[in-house]
């Protein structure tokens, strides 16, 4: 993978990991901003080059995200094909499932609690 494939930022490291899936891992103990949430979406259009992919999200242990960033990313989120969240504990996946039975979601969303399982999630959607 060269340079270019990747985009470092003080909260997440962005890169594409295989043909169509986008990964972005957040660092642990941070809470996401609005302004953060802008970032990631920048890295998205840079590494994607405008083409529609799948997205793996790994959370890191204790992060936040701020009310404003979270209603940020409900307005504005980026096309892809499919999304995986990986997140460790059990009570932010809790959450996050509870979070997402009350969207009307444009693509389909799987949370998972390793990259293993998202990593083939993803590759099963066509």
């Amino acid at each position: 993978m060269n340079p270019s494939s990747t985009v470092i930022n003080k909260k997440f490291v962005a890169k594409i990991i295989e043909n169509n899936i986008y990964y972005i891992k957040y660092n642990d103990k941070i809470a996401l901003t609005v302004q953060d949430i802008k970032h990631s979406y920048n890295a998205y259009a840079v590494l994607s080059k405008g083409k529609k992919l799948k997205i793996l999200i790994e959370f890191g242990i204790l992060s936040t995200i701020e009310d404003e960033a979270r209603e940020y990313a409900e307005r504005n989120s980026v096309p892809v094909i499919a999304e995986v969240l990986i997140m460790k504990t059990i009570a932010y996946r809790v959450l996050a499932i509870i979070y997402f039975k009350f969207r009307v979601l444009k693509h389909p969303v799987k949370i998972q609690n390793s990259f293993a399982k998202g990593i083939e999630w993803l590759r099963s959607i066509n």
